[in-house]
This record gives structure tokens, sequence and C-alpha cells, in this order.
């Protein structure tokens, strides 16, 4: 009788145990550590805190690309069940943030990254978010220079602030003939752009009336008829080396292929004006020399 009666308390025991276990893992998902952007933190962490990660119909993204492809990737994990903690860090550009993925620092961006960008060996794309060719830019000014400019050799002899960071855009318009101005911090190219220190901002467009952006405090307005064209597409990019990557890899191209045949990616984007049909007939920028730019750049 007593040896029965001990073999029911470590059976207890052990059901205790395993239920405790199960509570655990529901209760502490794995923790998955994704890079963004510096400038995007504290707005990305608000909106997380207050909001979680909505569905991308529902989701109140204003402007906001770096919001957005974040919530796509929450979403995509969403669609196949996949459950993590996320915790966000923030850089000033991609090179630092792949630099620290590639070391392991990372398990993922949370930011769509240009292929080209991601060429290490260590590192892994998902599906694209942008496919080649199809993310553009206009040539943003204030409304009161938004005139100044009447032909393309105008354009390119204002001051275009930019960063040679962005390493296609800098490319797409060096060979175009455009003047620029190196500017480190995003932000600072809207102050100095409002204190006459520069012309011309290339930004993606947007889908309020007149395709206005207002980043910060002044609204800006595009050269109406000409676009930058990109050569190359976006991805998620992971850490081939953590063992966790082939797994995390296929739940989120699984989850990008739902969003994508859904049309969740494109409607959001569209939302964005990100994808414009505003200016599918304006000219696309080339170079003088008649190159045609590569991502392999």
């Amino acid at each position: 009788m007593k040896q029965a009666i001990v073999w029911l308390v470590l059976i207890l025991c052990h059901c205790i145990a395993v239920a405790r276990a199960d509570t655990d893992a529901v209760a502490h998902p794995q923790v998955l550590q994704l890079g963004t952007y510096q400038d995007h933190l504290a707005t990305l962490n608000t909106f997380i805190n207050e909001h979680g990660c909505p569905p991308l119909e529902n989701a109140d993204v204003d402007e906001n690309q770096i919001l957005t492809e974040y919530l796509i990737f929450c979403n995509a994990l969403a669609r196949v069940d996949a459950h993590y903690d996320i915790q966000l860090t923030g850089y000033p550009i991609n090179e630092r943030m792949l630099d620290d993925l590639a070391a392991g620092n990372l398990d993922a961006t949370a930011v769509g990254v240009w292929s080209n960008e991601a060429g290490d060996d260590k590192l892994m794309l998902t599906a694209p978010l942008f496919r080649e060719y199809e993310f553009v830019k206009g040539l943003y000014t204030t409304s009161s220079m938004v005139n100044k400019f009447p032909t393309f050799d105008d354009i390119t002899r204002a001051l275009t602030l930019t960063n040679q960071n962005w390493h296609l855009d800098w490319e797409l318009m060096k060979c175009a003939g455009f003047t620029l101005i190196h500017v480190n911090q995003y932000e600072y190219m809207f102050s100095m752009l409002a204190r006459g220190r520069g012309e011309l901002i290339p930004l993606t467009f947007s889908n309020k009336p007149e395709m206005q952006r207002r980043p910060f405090t002044t609204p800006l307005y595009p050269l109406e008829g000409y676009k930058l064209v990109f050569p190359d597409s976006t991805h998620f990019v992971l850490r081939q080396e953590n063992n966790d990557a082939p797994m995390l890899l296929e739940q989120l191209n699984q989850g990008l292929a739902m969003l994508r045949e859904e049309g969740a990616i494109q409607s959001v984007y569209q939302r964005l004006g990100l994808l414009n049909q505003r200016v599918a007939d304006w000219q696309t920028i080339q170079c003088k020399d008649g190159t045609v730019i590569k991502p392999n750049i």
C-alpha cells in the first residue's frame, strides 16, 4: 500500500512538472532580437505597447514604412501561428545592423534591406517585400520651391540632400548628374531644407492629396514628372548560423506568401503611397551616359 502511494505521489509530481513546463513554454515564448532604425525605435515601441501586432488592414501606420515593415514581419509569423517575444534594437544605418546580425547579436532585421547590401555568407534573405523595380521615390521640396525647377538641368543643379549610406539612392542620382550633399542624420535633412541649406530630398511618395509628405514639421511636395526607380529587391535578413534560423526563415516565408496571396502586402504599401499608380507614367531618372545601375554595387 505504501509503495502504491509513493508511486502515485511520483506520478502526480511528474504531471505537475510537465504542466508547469508547458505553462512556462506558453508564458515565455522564445525571444527574437530584431534590428530596426534608431530614428524609429521610440515610435515602434510606443505602437507595440499600445497595439501589439494588429492585422495589416486595421493598422494605423500613417506614412511610416518602418512601422509597416515591422507589422508585415509580425503578421507573417502570426499567419503560421508562430509566437515569439520580440525585442527591438535601433541602428543608424543598415551596415551596422547587418554587422551585428552577422556577429550573432541579432536574429533578424525587422525592416526590408536591399539584397545587394546583404551579401555576407552568414546572412540569408526571406522572400521579397519590394520586388525589383517596384520601389520608387520622388524628389521632394517645399511648396515655395516646387515650381523653381522647370527643366531637368535645373533639377540636377539643385542641392539635393541625401545620405551616401543610402547606396542605391546615391548611385542613381550621382550617375544622373545630381549635385549631392551628404547628410548623416535623416532629421537633419529636413531642418537644412527649412533653413535653405538644401533644395531637394529623395523621398517615397505618399497617398495623400498632392502626394504631400510631412515627416516632421514642414509639408513637402514632389517635383511632378520625375521618379527614381530602384533595380533591387528588399528582404528581411536572418543570421544563417543561428540554429533556429531555418525554422524562422520557413515560418516567415510561409507567412509572407499568405500575405502576398491575400494582397495584404501590396495593399498596405499602396495605402502608404509607396506603390503609387499616380506616378506610373512619370519619367524614370536615368544615368547621363545611359548606364543602367545594377543592384550589385
